[in-house]
């Protein structure tokens, strides 16, 4: 997963360490890949479109937010 470029890992002294996000999408990837099928290619376009929801999201609730005041 890291060689595919879907998480990056931090280093500190030395050792590699994942944040709470990485490890949710790791997790996310393999149920995607062990309980539906689907290929890393597949994971790719998802997650590409799960990235484009979540800063559409982010844009709506700043829009909302700026348009309440």
């Amino acid at each position: 997963m890291v060689d595919e470029g879907f998480i990056s890992p931090f280093r500190r002294e030395g050792k590699e360490f994942y944040d709470s996000t990485a490890i949710k999408t790791i997790a996310f990837i393999l149920v995607l890949k062990r309980q539906m099928g689907v290929n890393m290619a597949g994971i790719e376009i998802i997650l590409h479109l799960k990235k484009q929801i979540h800063w559409h999201i982010s844009q709506t609730k700043k829009m909302t937010r700026s348009s309440d005041q």
